[in-house]
Formats: structure tokens, C-alpha cells, sequence
């Protein structure tokens, strides 16, 4: 058993390095992009944000496509209520068409891997170089996969055996994770007390075989995430204030997939994008305001947030004709509530460089959680390729 499981590990980390190089590979050929990065994973926050969408329009009558390569790397504990420790890569093509100048709709889909990954060595070897902390990631086996929650922690004051375990060792220790899943439900005193029988069957009733960890299996897995379809278009265009703002919404759809790489419900997002260029066009000035609403409010035990608002400022510097260097900031409020750090509000910083060529663009990428750190990727990377006009 644990040979097999092993194999899968390596299986899975194998195919996200496939993945991730054969995108490099394809950046030999050439294209034009936008920072389009998922600033979350599933395993961690459920369900993810709808951004709002750049306003670059390869022309009437064209069709453009792009293809995504992530690599994120996720690591988030709060010692006695969850850990979050995983890698996940995604490749998503997109395709659009410009109906207008103004106007054009579009969809991605993407495929998304799930595992342990590989980038845990490297990442603690920049912590310790840099002197930021590990944050306890030294703590726990690299490169696997471990997502995991207690679901009463809450409630430990009231149900533990002594106020020590509760206020002390609980929320101050590392938590003894990774558990094997065929290790015994952790010990917990439910059957000694009434009380804590009617808390147990009035507020949690799946958690009635007494188990008080509740975690995510299918570690290492391969599956089709949520396809998105959007409709957007300049609705003004030319002051002082402003050179153009576009409108726009976009639709998610369900999908059965595994297991928090794709989510049910339908989810719908509008959005606008204010646009201004500074210094005869070396700087552009974008701002995305995007409000969302989610078909899904509850998974599990988590209270899901019914709608919600990002923010996402970003610059592009034109150095020559050629190359531009990209920045940006996303906030959003966290998906999950009432889950203390789990439902801080996320706050993102992406940078990238660009190469283009022709009616081509090829962009290397990076984005960091800077604030808070429990909601959203450590670490991640994006290569993304476009070319504009397909037809």
C-alpha cells in the first residue's frame, strides 16, 4: 500500500513538472497576455474569486487564444483549528472573439493537478536565506499533500477534560498532521457528557461517529476545474479622467469533478475596468472593480460567503516596443466565514515581465500573499502565451 501510494506521489509530481516545462517549451513560439492568475486554490478558500478581466481587444472580427501554465504553492496553519499544505498546477487555454472594436466574449477551461509538488526544499532555503520565517513549515514532511480541519475547535474550552489541553498545548503546539487515514479517530471525550452529546448532534450531526478532524482526500489528482464564460465591452472611451472604461460579467459554471478542483453551483460576476495611460503611454493605469455572486453557501461545515467584491489596481511599464514589465495588487474578502484566519480578507502582489512580437506576447510571472497569509498561495507562478489573431 504505501509503494502504491508512493508512486502516485511521484506520478503527480512528475506530471506538474511536465506540465510546467512543456509550457516553456511552447514560449519558443511566440504571443500577447494579461495577468490572469487564480489568487487562491479550492483546497484552500473553496471557492475561488471572479477577477475582473483586462480590456485588451485584438480587433472585429478576430479570434485570440491564450494558454495559462500555473504552478502555486500553498502552506497556511492556524495550530488547532486547520494546516493547508499542498502544490497545485493548472493549464487552461482560453479563446476569445472581438464582435466590435469594443466588444468581445470569451471562455477558458481549465485542467488542474493536485499533490505534494516539489517546491517546498527551495522555498525553505529562500526563508532561511532571506531570514523570513518557516512559519512551521519545517515542521511537517516535504512535498505532500495535506489538507485538514478540526471542525469543533471552537468548542474545545467546553468539551476538553481540562482548560491545559484547551488554552495551552491546543493553541500554541504544532499539530500532529499529517495523519494517516487509517490511524483511530483522535481521542475526545463525547461520550462522557450529555452535554456534549447534544452539541455534537444539534451542530455538527455528520460528525457523529465522533471523529473531530474532518480532511480532504483525493491528494493526488488530475481533473477538468470550472469552465468561465464572459461577455465584455468599452462602454466609454476618451476625457482627461480617463481613456476608457470597460464593462463586463462573467459566468462559472458547475462541474462534476473531484473533489474542490471543481465546484458545483453556477456562480455570476460584473465587472468594470477603469483604464488611463500616463507619459504619452510608457505607463498604463488599470482599475478592476468585480462583484460576484456564489450559487453555493455551505461545504461541509463551512458557512460560505454569498457574494463578494475585488479590488485589483495594476500598472504596466513600457520600456521599449518590445518588452513591458507588469505589477499588480488583488484584495478580496475570503470565501469562508467564521474560520478566524481563514476568513481574513486576502491581499496579493503579482509582478511580471513581457515579450512581444508582432500581434504575439509571451509573460513570465509571480504573485505573493503580503498582509495576511492564511487564505491565499504562498507562492506562484505563471507562464502565459497569446496570440491575437487565429483566423
Amino acid at each position: 500500500m504505501y509503494g502504491l501510494a508512493s508512486r502516485k506521489l511521484n506520478d503527480s509530481k512528475e506530471y506538474i513538472l511536465f506540465l510546467f516545462s512543456g509550457i516553456i517549451f511552447l514560449t519558443a513560439n511566440s504571443l500577447y497576455a494579461y495577468m490572469d492568475y487564480p489568487y487562491g486554490v479550492g483546497f484552500q478558500i473553496i471557492q475561488l474569486p471572479l477577477l475582473p478581466i483586462d480590456n485588451v481587444n485584438s480587433g472585429k472580427g478576430n479570434f485570440s487564444g491564450r494558454i495559462n501554465s500555473r504552478l502555486i504553492n500553498v502552506f497556511s496553519i492556524q495550530s488547532n483549528r486547520f494546516i493547508v499544505d499542498g502544490e497545485e498546477s493548472q493549464i487552461e487555454p482560453n479563446l476569445r472573439y472581438a464582435l466590435t472594436d469594443e466588444t468581445q466574449f470569451g471562455f477558458s477551461a481549465p485542467i488542474i493537478s493536485r499533490g505534494g509538488g516539489f517546491l517546498d526544499k527551495n522555498i525553505e532555503t529562500f526563508h532561511r536565506t532571506t531570514g523570513v520565517s518557516q512559519g512551521g513549515r519545517d515542521k511537517y514532511p516535504r512535498n505532500e499533500f495535506n489538507a485538514s480541519y478540526e471542525p469543533l475547535s471552537l468548542y474545545y474550552p467546553l468539551l476538553d477534560k481540562d482548560l491545559f489541553e484547551s488554552y495551552v498545548r491546543r493553541t500554541n503546539d504544532f499539530r500532529s498532521y499529517p495523519r494517516n487515514s487509517t490511524d483511530p479517530p483522535i481521542n475526545f471525550p463525547t461520550h462522557e457528557n450529555e452535554v456534549r452529546k447534544l452539541v455534537i448532534n444539534k451542530y455538527y450531526p455528520y460528525l457523529n461517529e465522533y471523529k473531530t478532524e474532518d480532511s480532504i482526500g483525493n491528494y493526488d489528482s488530475i481533473a477538468q476545474g470550472n469552465p468561465k464564460f464572459f461577455l465584455q465591452s468599452t462602454i466609454l472611451k476618451g476625457s482627461f479622467w480617463f481613456d476608457k472604461i470597460t464593462a463586463g460579467g462573467q459566468v462559472r459554471v458547475p462541474t462534476r469533478s473531484v473533489e474542490l478542483i471543481g465546484t458545483p453551483g453556477t456562480d455570476i460576476s460584473v465587472y468594470a475596468v477603469y483604464h488611463k495611460d500616463w507619459f504619452d503611454g510608457k505607463i498604463n493605469f488599470k482599475f478592476g472593480v468585480s462583484y460576484s455572486q456564489f450559487e453555493m453557501h455551505k461545504y461541509r461545515n463551512f458557512d460560505l460567503r454569498k457574494n463578494q467584491w475585488v479590488f485589483r489596481p495594476s500598472l504596466i511599464y513600457n520600456i521599449n516596443q518590445s518588452w513591458k514589465l507588469h505589477f499588480e495588487y488583488v484584495y478580496f474578502a475570503s470565501p469562508i466565514l467564521h474560520w478566524n484566519r481563514l476568513s481574513t480578507p486576502a491581499h496579493q502582489i503579482g509582478f511580471g515581465v513581457s515579450r512581444s512580437f508582432d500581434d504575439y506576447q509571451l509573460q513570465f510571472a509571480t504573485f505573493e500573499n503580503i498582509i495576511t497569509y492564511s487564505n491565499t498561495p504562498d507562492i506562484g507562478f505563471l507562464i502565459s502565451l497569446e496570440k491575437f489573431t487565429l483566423n
